[in-house]
């Protein structure tokens, strides 16, 4: 009978354990890369889920970017740098729907037109649209 209950509770403990995790929503877990190509320990500006953006490489940050038009406006951009985009992704024009977060971006945008803003995007999703 203690053998029973001594399974019992290895088993209960072992799915407990497994329940527990599948509701973390550690970023570093969840995005496609664990190293970011920026040091930023704040929060995210914005988390976004869906979003549909296009890849393009800015010249001026030497890295691809997701470009999303912000709705509502017919001029504001967001801008976000990637730094963990699949290569498969490093495609001028593509159309894709993403989500991940958005983080303050610390550099100097040269070539920066009236209606963007920079951000970096620590991609946790992407895919084709």
């Amino acid at each position: 009978m203690k053998k029973i209950n001594i399974s019992i509770i290895l088993i209960s403990s072992v799915i407990i354990m497994g329940l527990s995790c599948e509701g973390n929503n550690n970023q570093e877990i969840d995005c496609l890369v664990k190293n970011r190509c920026f040091i930023n320990e704040s929060n995210p500006v914005k988390k976004i889920t869906n979003q549909e953006g296009i890849i393009w490489f800015n010249n001026s940050q030497k890295n691809y970017a997701v470009y999303v038009g912000v709705t509502g406006s017919y001029d504001s951009q967001l801008v976000g740098i990637v730094c963990n985009l699949p290569k498969e992704y490093e495609v001028e024009g593509l159309e894709i729907i993403f989500s991940g977060s958005y983080y303050d971006y610390d550099k100097i945008v040269s070539d920066l037109i009236p209606g963007q803003k920079y951000y970096y995007l620590d991609l946790c999703e992407i895919k084709k649209k």
